[in-house]
């Protein structure tokens, strides 16, 4: 079983085509929980960015930019478990535009509900390309400032 990796695979998104979080924040959140937006928000990503990205895959991709404004509990993302079902082990492709703060780490646990034992912990590092299991409940520390990243997964 893995938890996290990096790839080499995806190349460095060019500057030209990153939002500054004003403009991140300026478009619709897509997330379904509207009542945990203080936490987490789920942005479109331009159309130039979404073509670029996208080329690199022969399926279709759903392309965003994920925003973390506070410490984001132990979870499976959305998906998650039906994934698992469907297609084996759910995966997400994160690139980190910013942290968040120095010292955040990505931990993951032994139970959703009652979480006791960290499994895992990982510290990611900005714009690098990495996997992450998502159908695995894990958290991220405290943050500082708002963590922005773009993310890239199957549609589900």
């Amino acid at each position: 079983m893995w938890y996290y990796r990096e790839i080499d695979w995806l190349p460095t998104v060019p500057e030209y085509l990153i939002d500054d979080l004003d403009t991140i924040r300026s478009r619709e959140n897509t997330f379904p929980i509207k009542e945990d937006a203080h936490i987490y928000t789920s942005h479109y990503v331009s159309k130039d960015l979404e073509e670029f990205l996208q080329s690199f895959f022969d399926k279709p991709m759903n392309v965003r930019y994920q925003v973390i404004n506070k410490r984001l509990g132990v979870h499976v993302d959305a998906g998650g478990r039906e994934m698992i079902m469907q297609n084996g082990i759910p995966t997400k492709y994160n690139y980190i535009i910013d942290l968040g703060g120095p010292n955040i780490i990505t931990r993951w646990w032994d139970d959703l509900k009652n979480p006791q034992k960290i499994t895992y912990t990982n510290y990611a590092y900005e714009r690098v390309w990495h996997e992450i299991n998502t159908g695995i409940p894990h958290d991220i520390t405290e943050i500082d400032s708002p963590r922005v990243s773009i993310e890239m997964h199957e549609p589900f």
